[in-house]
């Protein structure tokens, strides 16, 4: 009888899954790929978030640019409700790297 139940919950759910899966219209895949390959901007956000603002670290100065270059890009883009939200406070000023010192010893 157990054998019976499950067996007829696995076939529902897979049908249930079948009928949930739709394809999307052609022109839609195409407007999407357009838009990707044509008005791309991946390009200029990766540098900036990897070359320009560098590291960030929670806590840090350059976290906090980052959080508001990345608001205002979100506002210029359209999205009405861009914010930053904080996980945490940090009461001792974050994560600030003064400096940084290495010295090669061998090549």
């Amino acid at each position: 009888m157990k054998n019976i139940f499950v067996g007829i919950i696995a076939f529902l759910f897979l049908t249930l899954s079948a009928l949930a899966q739709q394809s999307l219209p052609s022109d839609v895949v195409f407007k999407i790929k357009r838009e990707a390959f044509q008005n791309s901007q991946i390009d200029e956000l990766a540098f900036y978030l990897t070359d320009f603002a560098g590291p960030r670290l929670a806590g840090s100065k350059l976290a906090e640019r980052a959080e508001i270059w990345t608001k205002e890009k979100f506002e210029q883009m359209g999205l009405s409700n861009a914010r930053i939200e904080y996980a945490a406070d940090f009461p001792r000023g974050g994560w600030d790297n003064k400096k940084t010192y290495v010295a090669m010893t061998e090549p």
